[in-house]
Order: structure tokens, then sequence, then C-alpha cells
């Protein structure tokens, strides 16, 4: 059953309605828990996704050396499938339609309908071009460098984002509880605060760590596959 989390947290968020804390309040980690499933979820395709432009470089310069030592695009397709990867895992599958007799450019190109990667895709055209055509290994080569710089500012992006969240995640688990506090101790001496007292307590023991939460997803989310 999908969403058992937010379901769980549903129930605790209706509980808290009935003893008497604020809707947004008691809902906040039932939104915080299906966000992050929901996201989770999301990331799963996009996962596999990395992993491939992951091994790409790797791959492609496997299958440019064997290509230029002269053995043939089948024999090296078979090698590839042989590995544990996700390439190897698709290449598998490019071999069993090989082996009930499709064509070997008909093959290569059926992996494209399914897995969503751009160069993944263009790796594939030029491996069915040198099939009909022949030619170099150079375009091959010219992906395999393309990847690389592809990844390495995917790098340092992800290096400049882990710190914004990571700033973030400070302020909103630390700075903010600690000025919420504040605002409860010495702002009722002097004013009027809004909140009930089961609402004054369940906001920095749920809603903080709910928002904290969400953070920390979005990071585990963001992060590259390293190949």
């Amino acid at each position: 059953m999908e969403y058992k989390i937010s379901l769980t947290m549903l129930g605790l968020g209706v509980a808290l309605v009935y003893i008497g804390a604020s809707p947004w309040i008691a809902l906040s980690p039932f939104i915080s828990a299906f966000l992050i499933e929901y996201l989770l979820k999301t990331n799963i395709k996009n996962k596999k996704t990395k992993r491939i432009e992951s091994e790409l470089p790797s791959t492609i310069a496997m299958v440019s050396a064997m290509l230029d030592s002269g053995i043939s695009l089948t024999e090296v397709i078979k090698h590839v499938s042989q590995s544990k990867t996700e390439i190897g895992r698709i290449f598998k599958s490019v071999i069993r339609e090989i082996d009930s007799g499709v064509p070997v450019p008909l093959a290569l190109e059926d992996t494209k309908k399914i897995e969503n990667s751009e160069n993944f895709s263009k790796f594939i055209n030029r491996l069915i071009m040198m099939y009909r055509f022949g030619g170099s290994t150079g375009p091959l080569d010219s992906l395999a460098n393309k990847v690389i710089e592809e990844r390495k500012i995917e790098m340092k992006r992800h290096s400049s984002k882990t710190m914004m969240y990571s700033m973030v995640l400070i302020v909103v688990s630390s700075i903010v509880p600690a000025m919420f506090l504040a605002y409860l101790v010495v702002g009722s001496a002097f004013m009027r605060v809004d909140f009930s007292e089961i609402d004054a307590l369940l906001i920095p023991v749920v809603v903080f760590p709910s928002i904290d939460a969400i953070i920390v997803a979005m990071m585990q989310i963001k992060r590259p596959v390293v190949g």
C-alpha cells in the first residue's frame, strides 16, 4: 500500500485536532510525509536515469577500445551485457532480441523507447551508425568527453545546492525554533500571544521537524549518482 507513512501521519493529525490543536499545525506531519513520499516515488525513475548517465563514460570508453581492437559490435554488446550495471541490464535485453532474430540496429533502437536519457540515446545512435556504415570511434570518444564535462558541472551545482540546503536546515532546525521559543517566553510578557498552549508545544515539536524532514529529503533526492 502506497503512502503508508502519510496515512499514519494523517491519523496522528486528526488525533491532535481532536485534542485541540490547530488544523494547520496538526496536519503538518501529514503534509510533510506526503510530499516526501511523493518526491521519493518520483525520484526512483530519475535515479535510474542518473545511474545510466554515471555509467556512460566508462561504458563508452570500454566499447570504443573494444571496437578499435577489431571486435564486432555484437560481441561488444554481449560483453557489456555481462556487467552488473544498469547499462549491462539494458544490453541483456538487446542480446535477447538479437538472439531471437531481431536485427542489431532495431534491437538497439528499442532501448531508446524505455530509457529517458538523452546522452544514452546519442550513444545508441552512434552504435547504430557504426554498425550500418562503419567509421571511427571518434564520435563515441567525443560523447564520452561531453558526458564527463556535464557530470563535472552537475557535481559543482550539487555542491552549491548542498551548501544552500545545509544553511536553510541550520536556520530552520536551530535558529527559528530558538527565536520562536524566545518570542513565547519574552513576547508573552509584553503582548498577546495568539497560540493555545497545545499549539505552542506542537510548533517546535511537530512543525519545525516536519520542515526539516522535507529539506533533508530534498538534499537526498538532488544528490547525483556517482558511477
